[in-house]
């Protein structure tokens, strides 16, 4: 009779019961990540800086992909950024952040690529000017890092007006 070595039984069955919870495990991190892009939006909705700073890693960096790049490395860099643009902020500033998410991609249990849009409502901006809907894509590494997703790096694009929708009735 051959004898099993445990160790070796024990990592299949630890690999078979990982493969069998992988649905679940990536569900589970799948609405973490959503959940951090939710805080992402409202706190900047709110022009909440501390809650943004919440979600960012510690040496996160964020790369704006427009005519004029501009690059902010470290959370207290961006950190800063955000609170000089929500300074120029009246008390009438009404514009709204939703994150759309278009894709997740798990590269490991806690490292996923995510791919959305920003999308801001029509309101009152920055120096009390009208501002019509817009959206802006992004990219972005979030890391689990001690059970928390955070914003590892980002990359937005130019934010584009949001077309009406025009019904056509027969």
């Amino acid at each position: 009779m051959a004898t099993e070595n445990p160790s070796a039984l024990w990592s299949l069955t630890t690999a078979a019961a990982r493969a069998q919870a992988q649905p679940w495990l990536q569900e589970l991190a799948k609405e973490g990540i959503r959940k951090t892009c939710q805080h992402l939006a409202a706190a900047w909705s709110r022009g909440d800086v501390a809650g943004l700073g919440d979600i960012l890693a510690i040496d996160c960096d964020h790369l704006t992909l427009a005519r004029v790049r501009q690059m902010k490395r470290g959370r207290a860099e961006l950190v800063n950024s955000w609170a000089s643009a929500f300074a120029r902020r009246s008390a009438e500033f009404s514009v709204r952040m939703t994150a759309a998410l278009h894709s997740i991609r798990l590269l490991k249990d806690d490292l996923a690529l995510v791919d959305g849009d920003l999308e801001y409502s029509s309101g009152i901006g920055p120096g009390g000017t009208l501002q019509g809907r817009c959206s802006q894509p992004f990219a972005a590494v979030m890391a689990r890092v001690e059970g928390d997703w955070m914003i590892q790096s980002m990359r937005v694009g130019a934010a584009m007006p949001v077309s009406k929708i025009v019904r056509c009735e027969n």
